[in-house]
């Protein structure tokens, strides 16, 4: 792939690593969930990513999309959660346009 579709490719990819980020971030408050107590469910599920990992792939957006489920699931979100990240990553197109 080229440069070019690479860069066309992340802007294009961006609102929806925003969206997610957005998403994650507003279900832990909501829930009252902090990064610590995420990471102890994590491990309890023999996932062990420190509070600071994990804190850093939400705030990128950037993690695989089954510590996604597994997070959507611990924050009891599975059944809305890709319905809600589209609703918000196209309102970050729309406003980016």
């Amino acid at each position: 792939m080229g440069q070019e579709k690479s860069v066309n490719n992340k802007i294009a990819l961006q609102p929806y690593k925003t969206a997610m980020t957005r998403y994650l971030r507003s279900l832990m408050t909501l829930r009252g969930t902090t990064y610590p107590q995420l990471s102890a469910k994590l491990e309890q599920r023999g996932i062990q990513l420190t509070s600071e990992h994990l804190r850093n792939k939400v705030s990128k957006g950037l993690m695989p999309t089954d510590l996604f489920i597994i997070l959507c699931e611990e924050l009891n979100a599975v059944d809305k959660a890709l319905a809600e990240i589209g609703d918000i990553a196209g309102d970050i197109s729309q406003n980016t346009e």
